[in-house]
């Protein structure tokens, strides 16, 4: 089981690329306090935060791309997809970690 040993936490947002893409895809960080996955509104806020850096980081990567109204779309859809599973398994990790019995 793992232990947080600090407050400070990461997700790391990966454009979620085309299979024809040539060039790696970009990323964004987006750090944040692990008490705020226990906190409705500071989670919501989170998610926003998410949204909106799907949004950026998509934009960066299908800017030369001639069907980007659709790849746009499909990328945020994706990324934001793949970003809050990962923001699922850390909620669950830190439920975990606040409901074990620490031993002394």
């Amino acid at each position: 089981m793992p232990r947080f040993s600090t407050t400070a936490m990461a997700l790391t947002l990966l454009c979620a690329p085309a299979s024809h893409a040539l060039a790696p895809p970009p990323s964004i960080d987006i750090e944040f306090d692990r008490r705020e996955l226990a906190d409705p509104d500071r989670l919501s806020a989170l998610k926003s935060q998410i949204r909106d850096a799907a949004r950026r980081v998509c934009r960066e990567y299908v800017i030369g791309d001639l069907l980007r109204p659709y790849t746009l779309h499909d990328c945020i859809e994706a990324t934001t997809a793949q970003a809050m599973d990962q923001l699922d398994a850390l909620r669950a990790a830190h439920q975990a970690e606040s409901t074990t019995p620490r031993s002394h």
